[in-house]
């Protein structure tokens, strides 16, 4: 923080200057917040892994070359990629 009223050293009388204030602002506490629930096994207590799958109608795993957007262009569907 600076604060200067009045003279200097080696000032001379007389002499106007400028007065000069500053000032800094720290924050001393900041507010936590809570951690993310985490899901875990009941009986192991092991953390818990979510695994997603695509499945048809028959319950058979699609592939990512088989899923995907496809937007109808002249009678054809053409596949939009990202």
């Amino acid at each position: 923080m600076t604060l200067r009223i009045g003279k200097e050293a080696g000032e001379k009388e007389g002499e106007e200057k400028d007065v000069e204030v500053g000032v800094k602002i720290y924050s001393l506490y900041t507010k936590a917040k809570r951690p993310a629930a985490k899901k875990v096994d009941a009986k192991t207590n092991k953390l818990l892994q979510r695994v997603t799958k695509k499945l048809n109608a028959r319950g058979e795993v699609l592939h990512d070359g088989i899923v995907g957007t496809y937007y109808p262009l002249g009678g054809e569907k053409i596949k939009v990629t990202k």
